[in-house]
């Protein structure tokens, strides 16, 4: 402990000294370190003042850093960890003789990655403290993963920093596949709708919102049995609103085409039960895992998500619906704040687990205030970053029309890097189904 404490002085000592030598080379190092990485809370006095002479445009060197500890009145506090008989500018003149410019970006990813250890001894020391003092196991194990999240990890040889070359080879080898016929994505399974979407892409988030009732669970079962049953896809399934056992109970319904209210109330017709039990063995074999409990934070989606992709491996996840998700624990000054939280962590996990993630989202009374009860994107209840953080948004709509009495309209409103329009399903209400529209004809160049 007493060596790594030295070394990670030593590299302070160093990164500060290089800076002092060659001022230029702290735009570099700024974005690695700040001042909360140094052990000895002196060097992190001198990190400020770096920071505000470069903000001012000013050169770095040890006299303008002495200059505005002064300014600061800060410079009787600066003092070498190591040695009490050197302090103030002598202080300062003593670590310019430390450190070459040539090596900063080792000396500051040392310093950050002392400074994350630091951190990951005190979550440790934490953790044993609650362990010890009866917490639940759940508990502990979420704050501690919400803990870990705030650890910062820099690299040189960072995987999400790449040549060009690197990422047009990526490109062509996307297109490649997609010539050739092959999946690039998760199919909706519904045609029109995947005629506009292409497919669900990895790394995103798709929100399918509506009001309360117009069948977005049911859409969003409808494309998790799909990608389950058809494209063999793996699926998580995190629902807020729903209990599992109703979950399997409208897959159920969908796969045996059996009431959905006969299954709940157990008054099946006698040739109903043979479809209904065949209903049950294709069901409890598709590859989802279901996550029912409803007061779940974006932190434990993150934590859940990884122990499935871990356990078997993830292709798609369904979250229902996101409003009712909390944000990563901490407290928020109102409620759009707090989705706005969600809304970012999805985004950030679909990245991190390279896969697709779709979820629900309730739209504002607003729509119902107005002539045209048709959703637009300021809709979006509770959060603007709800539409900015999707790459598709599409919305479900329900037309007023005699003979639409039976017909979905999902309203592609925004799609990032593609087009947008009106796609219409059947519902079949009773097994909370969705199914493809007939084919429309169209007249040439109509």
């Amino acid at each position: 402990m007493t060596d790594q404490k030295e070394h990670s002085r030593q590299n302070e000592v160093g990164l500060l000294g290089a800076i002092m030598r060659d001022g230029t080379k702290y735009a570099q190092a700024r974005e690695i370190v700040t001042s909360n990485c140094f052990s000895w809370q002196p060097y992190g006095l001198v990190w400020d003042a770096f920071e505000q002479l470069y903000s001012n445009g000013m050169s770095i060197d040890t006299i303008t850093v002495g200059d505005e500890l002064e300014r600061l009145g800060k410079i009787n506090e600066f003092r070498l960890a190591d040695s009490a008989q050197f302090s103030g500018r002598l202080a300062l003149s003593q670590i310019r003789e430390h450190g070459d410019p040539r090596n900063l970006l080792s000396y500051a990813e040392n310093v950050m990655d002392y400074a994350a250890k630091r951190q990951i001894l005190q979550f440790l020391n934490k953790g044993a403290s609650w362990a010890m003092n009866g917490r639940r196991a759940k508990d502990i194990i979420a704050d501690m993963n919400m803990e870990f999240s705030k650890v910062t990890i820099y690299g040189a040889e960072d995987e999400f920093t790449v040549p060009m070359s690197v990422a047009v080879s990526e490109a062509y080898d996307w297109t490649d596949r997609a010539s050739q016929g092959k999946v690039v994505g998760v199919p909706t399974g519904l045609i029109d709708l995947d005629r506009v979407l292409g497919s669900m892409i990895a790394g995103n988030v798709y929100i399918v919102a509506g009001r309360p009732g117009q069948g977005k669970t049911g859409l969003l079962l409808t494309i998790a049995k799909h990608a389950a049953q058809r494209d063999k896809k793996r699926v998580g399934i995190f629902s807020l609103e729903m209990s599992r056992q109703q979950v399997a109970q409208r897959l159920i319904a969908q796969e045996g085409e059996v009431d959905l209210q006969r299954i709940i109330q157990g008054k099946l017709l006698e040739t109903e039960w043979p479809l209904f039990t065949h209903a049950v063995e294709v069901v409890s074999d598709l590859p989802i895992v279901i996550n029912d409990l409803s007061s779940i934070n974006i932190n434990q989606i993150r934590q859940t998500a990884r122990k499935i992709k871990a356990n078997g491996g993830l292709d798609l996840v369904v979250v229902d619906y996101i409003q009712l998700a909390g944000g990563d624990g901490g407290k928020y000054q109102n409620r759009e704040l707090e989705v706005s939280a969600v809304s970012r962590g999805l985004k950030y996990l679909a990245r991190e687990l390279n896969v697709p993630i779709l979820a629900a989202a309730q739209l504002s009374r607003a729509v119902e205030q107005r002539t045209s009860k048709v959703p637009i994107l300021s809709d979006l209840r509770e959060s603007g970053s709800l539409e900015q953080d999707a790459y598709a948004v599409v919305f479900i709509h329900a037309p007023d029309a005699e003979d639409k009495q039976n017909v979905i309209q999902l309203i592609v409103a925004k799609h990032r890097n593609g087009a947008t329009g009106l796609v219409e399903l059947i519902i079949r209400k009773s097994f909370v189904k969705f199914e493809n529209a007939a084919s429309k004809i169209f007249k040439p160049n109509e």
